[in-house]
């Protein structure tokens, strides 16, 4: 299928979706938002997981960390939604980088983990701060209709799977592909591998911040940081004699 084609039809089936909220159900709505969210963090986590290979269970903490600024912003100091949405992903963002410079030293099932470790970890941690209504979590204040955050979920998965598509045609792509197949040889290159992998953990953090920010717009955000599924690591052809 040329490409052409394909664009086309993929901005026909964004055109689609985009109407879902004036012709369908609240539930069906609701639905959308739940599935666009999930596609979100899909695509987010193949950044780390599927392009790097790196078998991550912590990504689930970015996507916390944008419910718990959203709600925070908003019940804590009564700051709108969009204001709270930004404090969200700056959180997941900062929260990565600085993740990112012990954890991505580890390697294999010393990175799993510690990333497994981070998840519990800061479920102990939310769990006693006051400001985030330790284990009973916030209530957030209503807000009028979900046309909005059906929108804004859509627009996220767009421009999360364009950047997906940049890294897989980009020199930073075929890097994190290099560390997959075959990590010893991509850090003997000098110090590239590892200014490829933070990068990759940021671009991720950014879109499961904005995703976890978006959906605890209303209702009980808990600490509640549930891993995910570790992908399958392909071993480099072995070389005769070796």
């Amino acid at each position: 299928m040329k490409v052409g084609l394909k664009l086309a039809l993929a901005v026909v089936g964004i055109g689609v979706l985009a109407t879902v909220p004036s012709w369908g159900s609240a539930v069906l709505v609701q639905f959308g938002i739940n599935a666009l969210i999930l596609a979100t963090l899909a695509q987010s986590w193949n950044i780390i997981g599927g392009y790097t290979g790196y078998p991550s269970f912590g990504n689930s903490v970015f996507y916390g960390l944008g419910g718990y600024g959203v709600a925070t912003a908003m019940v804590q100091f009564q700051l709108p939604f969009e204001v709270g949405l930004t404090i969200g992903v700056a959180l997941a963002v900062i929260f990565a980088v600085l993740l990112g410079l012990p954890v991505l030293r580890l390697r294999g099932h010393y990175f799993a983990i510690a990333t497994l470790g981070l998840a519990e970890v800061m479920t102990a941690i939310v769990s006693n701060l006051e400001i985030a209504g330790r284990n009973v979590g916030l209530i957030l204040p209503l807000l009028k209709g979900d046309t909005p955050f059906f929108e804004l979920a859509l627009a996220l998965l767009v421009v999360t799977t364009l950047t997906v598509a940049w890294i897989s045609r980009s020199r930073f792509g075929f890097g994190l592909i290099a560390i997959r197949e075959n990590e010893g040889a991509a850090d003997r290159g000098g110090d590239q591998g590892r200014r490829v992998r933070h990068p990759g953990r940021d671009r991720g953090a950014v879109a499961q911040g904005g995703r976890g920010g978006e959906a605890r717009r209303s209702g009980l955000p808990t600490p509640r940081w549930g891993g995910v599924p570790r992908p399958h690591r392909r071993r480099p052809p072995g070389r005769p004699g070796c």
